[in-house]
C-alpha cells in the first residue's frame, strides 16, 4: 500500500502469474516506480489459437464445416489479442494500489519473408490509465473497441484486420535489464 516498487512488482507479477489461458501466453513486468508497471507479452500464434474452420449447422441437423475468410480470423485474433490486454491491465491494476498507468506491449512470432526465419515481431502497444480501467464493465466491454479507441495506443491495423509489425516500444531499451 506504501508504494514500493520491488513490492509492487513482485505483488503484480504474482497476479498476473496466476491468470490461467487456454493456450500459451507469457508476460515479464517491471516496475519503474510506484505509479508505472511495463507489462511485455508473448502472444499465441494466430494459427494456434483460431481455426482456419468454422462449423455451421445446416437445417437437417448436421454440422459443415466452412472455410473462414481471412479478414473473420483476424478479427477474431484482434478481438482476442485486445481481450488479453484489457486483462492485463485490469489485473495489474487491481494488484498494485498506486499504479496509475500500465503500458502493454505484445509481441508475436513470425516468419521473415525472405529468409523464413521466424522472429519476434511486435503488434501493439497500449497504455492504459487507471480511471479508465476501473471503468470497464467485463460483461458490456469490447476489447477491441478499447485498443483502437485509447488514445495511447500505437498500432498498425490493416484493411483486412491484420495487424502489421511494429517498433518495440521506447521503453524496452530503459527496462531491457530489468525485464
Amino acid at each position: 500500500m506504501a508504494g514500493d516498487p520491488e513490492a509492487l512488482e513482485e505483488t503484480v507479477s504474482s497476479s498476473l502469474e496466476e491468470l490461467d489461458f487456454p493456450f500459451e501466453a507469457q508476460c515479464r513486468v517491471a516496475l519503474p516506480d510506484s505509479a508505472r508497471a511495463f507489462v511485455v507479452v508473448d502472444l499465441p500464434e494466430i494459427e494456434d489459437v483460431i481455426p482456419e474452420v468454422r462449423q455451421r449447422a445446416l437445417k437437417n441437423g448436421t454440422l459443415k464445416d466452412v472455410r473462414r475468410t481471412k479478414a473473420e480470423r483476424n478479427a477474431d485474433y484482434l478481438h482476442l489479442i485486445a481481450g488479453i490486454s484489457l486483462l492485463l491491465a485490469r489485473t495489474a491494476i487491481g494488484a498494485g494500489p498506486t499504479l496509475r498507468r500500465v503500458h502493454v506491449a505484445a509481441y508475436t512470432q513470425r516468419r521473415r519473408r525472405g529468409s523464413g526465419l521466424i522472429a519476434d515481431e511486435y503488434v501493439y502497444e497500449v497504455v492504459f490509465e487507471r480511471q479508465e480501467v476501473t471503468g470497464w464493465s467485463p460483461a458490456t466491454v469490447d476489447p477491441a473497441q478499447v485498443l483502437l479507441a485509447t488514445a495511447k495506443s500505437r498500432l498498425d491495423l490493416r484493411d483486412n484486420g491484420e495487424l502489421k509489425r511494429i517498433d518495440p516500444p521506447e521503453w524496452m531499451a530503459e527496462l531491457s535489464t530489468s525485464l
